[in-house]
């Protein structure tokens, strides 16, 4: 079963006026007068036209002593080539960093984003890349393990630049894998013997897709989405009944143009999911209604997770945040890390690991969050297990690591790419879903 939504397309002009839209928003961006922000990654990379590229783009803000300025607001912009962002604005971390992911465009040849900050030296600073023609042969979206290696489940032959970001299953024969093609947001699903057929091609680039899927049973599941035009430039949130999906929830927009998008989506039941993205957003559905939560961050929000059992919520972000919900109130927990975090999972409220950029690999027993060597510096996406010796962490340049309880090792695939997902329904049937390289 295939389900494709096209929220909405943006051509070429119509970018440019999306990039003057946003400069218009300029006076909502703080001053550090005394700073000057520089590059620190992300620049001078190649990749292929649509698809995201394997570094974010990381620029500092810091003062003439070289000390980090926090909470700076950098606003980020395509200037040419027609391409996205994962944030249009987003705060210095208190090293003074801010960092976004790119996704290149239709067109091939050199293309650029720039970051800007009202005030220091250094402003704007220009990103640039080299895109190159998608290939014609098949590329790979989704993989399987069976328990020894790894394999290619789903390609995409058609050059509809999918891209996937999450995945979740409700049995080994309802799997749910969402993201997005040239033609806008994507649902997948797996009935136990095939994935069906791939998108067909298209024209242009859009920057509508599914950014997060979580359930509670085969007709009970969440997909969070983030829309690709103003006013919106926001996200909602979708339910799929067991024969079709709906519009459930859109996210507030406090502002005309900058509206934040949700980035993660979690539930235990159908009256108890969770919802986290941009500025701290979290609304919570209870049933009837999806209601908006004090978080007490304006971070950036990018994974949500629980245990059902005792009602406990884990929330991470960018910055290394970290927040817990104990059923009435979101406190902030100490990462000991600023790496951003993508993703969150655990076997219990006393067992839960975080992943993120850098191949950043936190563990929380409860009381205190510590860092684990994962032995890669590629940035993790995605996490998921049977229990606290067997978990899976995916990300960058085909990175797939494996925890025993004691240590994280490698594992290897024959396909090329960036990994974003990972679920299974035991440890000899596991999916990951990400884009070609």
């Amino acid at each position: 079963m295939m389900l494709e939504l096209q929220i909405s397309r943006l051509t070429a002009p119509g970018l440019m006026l999306v990039i003057a839209a946003l400069a218009a928003c300029a006076d909502t961006i703080v001053s550090a007068p005394e700073a000057s922000m520089t590059i620190v990654a992300g620049d001078g990379q190649s990749g292929t036209v649509g698809r995201s590229l394997s570094n974010p783009l990381v620029i500092a803000v810091t003062t003439p002593d070289g000390a980090g300025v926090p909470d700076i607001s950098v606003a980020w912009t395509v200037t040419t080539g027609g391409g996205s962002l994962s944030e249009s604005s987003v705060f210095t971390d208190a090293q003074g960093r801010a960092s976004v992911t790119w996704t290149l465009g239709d067109m091939v040849g050199t293309q650029s984003v720039a970051a800007s900050v009202t005030g220091p030296a250094g402003s704007p600073a220009i990103f640039s890349a080299t895109a190159a023609a998608a290939p014609t042969t098949p590329a790979p979206i989704v993989i399987h393990y069976n328990g020894t290696a790894w394999s290619t489940a789903l390609e995409d032959i058609n050059g509809a630049r999918v891209s996937l970001t999450s995945i979740w299953g409700a049995t080994p024969s309802v799997v749910f894998a969402v993201g997005g093609s040239c033609e806008g947001g994507l649902v997948l699903q797996y009935d136990g013997s095939g994935w069906g057929a791939p998108p067909a091609s298209c024209v242009g680039t859009s920057l509508s897709k599914f950014t997060s899927v979580w359930g509670s049973s085969p007709s009970d599941v969440f997909a969070a989405s983030l829309n690709g035009l103003p006013p919106k430039l926001g996200g909602s949130i979708l339910h799929y009944d067991g024969r079709s999906w709906s519009f459930m929830y859109f996210s507030p927009c406090p502002i005309t143009i900058l509206c934040p998008a949700f980035q993660g989506v979690w539930s235990s039941s159908p009256t108890d999911a969770f919802a986290v993205g941009d500025g701290g957003m979290i609304a919570h559905y209870d049933g009837t209604d999806w209601n908006q939560q004090v978080s007490g961050t304006t971070q950036a929000l990018y994974a949500v997770w629980g245990v059902p059992s005792v009602g406990a919520v884990f929330a991470v972000g960018a910055g290394g945040t970290i927040l817990y919900y104990d059923r009435s109130t979101w406190h902030a927990q100490t990462s000991g890390t600023t790496q951003p975090l993508y993703g969150v999972w655990g076997t219990s409220a006393t067992d839960v690991f975080a992943v993120g950029a850098a191949g950043a690999v936190l563990h929380y027993d409860g009381t205190t969050w510590s860092a684990q060597n994962s032995g890669t510096t590629q940035s993790l996406y995605g996490i998921w297990g049977t229990s606290g010796n067997a978990v899976l962490a995916v990300g960058d340049a085909s990175t797939i690591l494996h925890y025993d309880g004691t240590n994280w090792t490698a594992q290897t695939t024959t396909a090329s790419m960036n990994l974003r997902g990972v679920w299974g329904s035991s440890p000899t049937n596991v999916f990951a879903v990400g884009a070609p390289r």
